[in-house]
């Protein structure tokens, strides 16, 4: 058996294949993993006030990416995108391990000119970590410009009233 054509699940989530695939291509949606970052941010569209609850335990759920806790000004988006932000933690954290001497830090996570904005430190990772984590943010980023930031349903960001908004064509018909 060739051991080179041996293709494994970890293989396909590591650092360097994640990397590998979004190597040839700017686009975010090119990237691994697209449709169904995609199918998960859109599967739920019910908001309530469980949504910030849960919004609020990712630093208890992914310890490795908020290593001191909460955040200081706590999550700075509306509850629509708290699948958006869930799934990116998810996809993230299963990054790091893989780089046993990675120390990643959320700073801050908010909304800026209608999209989402997950800033963050990283010390002690291989390029091929930081490049597929920022290319899972960037997929993140280009998804909450589709996402309307309050509800959570499919939107679009456009100018209302001066400010760059993602918002849905139902709601933005009453603004």
């Amino acid at each position: 058996m060739n051991n080179k054509s041996t293709h494994t699940e970890s293989q396909s989530n590591s650092p360097r294949h994640v990397a590998s695939q979004l190597h040839d291509s700017r686009d975010p949606k090119d990237g691994p993993g697209w449709d169904e970052f995609i199918g998960k941010l859109f599967a739920t569209t019910n908001v309530n006030i469980q949504m910030r609850a849960r919004l609020e335990a990712l630093p208890d759920c992914y310890p490795r990416l908020f290593p001191k806790g909460h955040l200081t000004r706590g999550f700075e988006i509306s509850t629509g995108w708290t699948n958006l932000v869930v799934v990116l933690s998810e996809r993230i954290d299963a990054l790091v391990p893989q780089a046993p001497d990675a120390r990643m830090q959320v700073k801050q996570v908010k909304e800026k000119f209608g999209m989402l904005r997950f800033y963050y430190e990283i010390k002690g990772a291989p390029d091929s970590l930081l490049y597929a984590i920022r290319a899972f943010i960037a997929q993140a980023e280009l998804a909450s410009s589709m996402c309307y930031e309050r509800y959570g349903k499919q939107g679009e960001t456009g100018n209302l009233k001066g400010w760059l908004t993602t918002v849905c064509r139902k709601c933005a018909a009453t603004l």
